[in-house]
């Protein structure tokens, strides 16, 4: 029996397959069979009604019973559609090189020359994501300018989600990734995955460029707390795409370092320098360290500068301030000669300056009292 109903669904789904229709429940289309039972039942019923009125009502309830089979079969239509949508993300953050750029444009360019009836958008990158607004009828792209904003950081995961809401409904997507692969931002393997979900196939582009020159400084490290008088090791990591000389400087709120500025030789790929400092006021203390490499050897000039701050612990300092009307005078007097210069005051030595002052105070006043007209 089971054979038989496999064979009427089966029937059922190649009879719809040649108007390119099928159904995700093909077993609800037995409910169609319900419909011979409201035709024969008027044959043994007692109503007497009019033959018109009756087939009016089967009609009615045949109609009923095909929509609600349609329901639930849940009918789709296929249509198959060979236009295709592509859409070209450039990467125009300042890692890529001006003559990768210009491959890129060339590349695109092309590429929207021979697109006939198929469907491509343009799309910059860097930061954030723009489109690139191409006229109708445009025989030629816009030049891909950089961003002014986020010009240093390349997020593939927004270009690639940005790109979703770009394809027209009804055709193949594609989008095709021009970048040097130097991600600063985002996930791009999340956004990989979330297109395989979305039916969007993702191709990569790159060109080689010559890099231009460049040297940077990628971090200063310095002990979070030092003490006051204490030496420690500050440590400058510094970068460069090639073997050349350069000279760096260090200031320590705003005053210049011993052994700064000097010539150092930096090797292709990090180079650490290592010296000694110490800061003799507690408080904080304020690092500026600057990179000066040789002319025409350096592309951004915004990253030859690092700042930093070294926070410095030690014996709490006051200053003594001696006099005034409404002050009572401070115990300076009390105080060895060497103790009275205001560096080399601790807590301590003034609370106890401060309490003999006072016993001697509350002396001065009970000997000089006459108790007698009290009593």
């Amino acid at each position: 029996m089971s054979d038989f109903w496999d064979n009427i669904v089966a029937w059922a789904n190649d009879l719809l397959a040649q108007y390119d229709i099928t159904v995700q429940e093909p077993w609800f289309l037995l409910v169609l069979c319900a419909i011979p039972y409201f035709i024969l039942v008027p044959l043994w019923t007692l109503a007497d009604l009019p033959r018109w009125q009756q087939a009016f009502g089967i009609l009615v309830r045949s109609c009923l019973i095909i929509l609600i089979t349609l329901a639930l079969v849940r009918p789709s239509h296929v249509t198959k559609s060979a236009k295709v949508a592509t859409i070209y993300a450039v990467d125009v953050s300042e890692s890529i090189p001006d003559v990768a750029l210009k491959k890129a444009e060339s590349y695109v360019l092309a590429a929207w020359k021979e697109r006939g009836e198929n469907h491509v958008e343009l799309v910059t990158f860097a930061g954030t994501p723009t489109r690139v607004d191409v006229p109708k009828g445009a025989t030629a792209l816009p030049p891909l300018l950089r961003h002014k904003e986020g010009a240093r950081e390349s997020d593939l995961q927004a270009a690639v989600q940005y790109g979703f809401g770009l394809f027209p409904a009804g055709t193949l997507r594609r989008m095709v990734i021009i970048t040097d692969g130097n991600e600063t931002r985002g996930d791009f393997l999340a956004a990989a995955q979330a297109a395989r979900e979305y039916g969007v196939k993702l191709y990569t582009q790159a060109f080689e460029a010559p890099a231009d020159k460049e040297m940077l400084i990628r971090g200063v490290y310095m002990p979070e707390k030092v003490s006051r008088g204490s030496p420690f090791k500050v440590r400058v990591e510094l970068f460069s795409n090639y073997d050349g000389p350069a000279q760096l400087s260090v200031t320590k709120d705003d005053v210049v370092e011993t052994g700064f500025p000097r010539a150092v030789q930096l090797k292709k790929g990090t180079t650490d320098i290592v010296f000694q400092s110490q800061v003799k006021d507690t408080g904080s203390a304020r690092y500026k360290v600057k990179l000066t490499p040789p002319a025409g050897g350096d592309r951004f000039a915004a990253n030859n500068e690092y700042t930093d701050t070294v926070y410095v612990s030690g014996k709490p300092r006051v200053l003594l301030v001696e006099g005034g009307r409404d002050r009572r005078p401070c115990p300076f007097t009390d105080l060895p000669a060497s103790k009275r210069n205001a560096q080399s005051i601790d807590g301590a030595e003034l609370q106890l300056a401060y309490a003999a002052s006072f016993l001697g105070e509350i002396r001065t006043q009970l000997e000089s009292k006459d108790w007698s007209a009290e009593l």
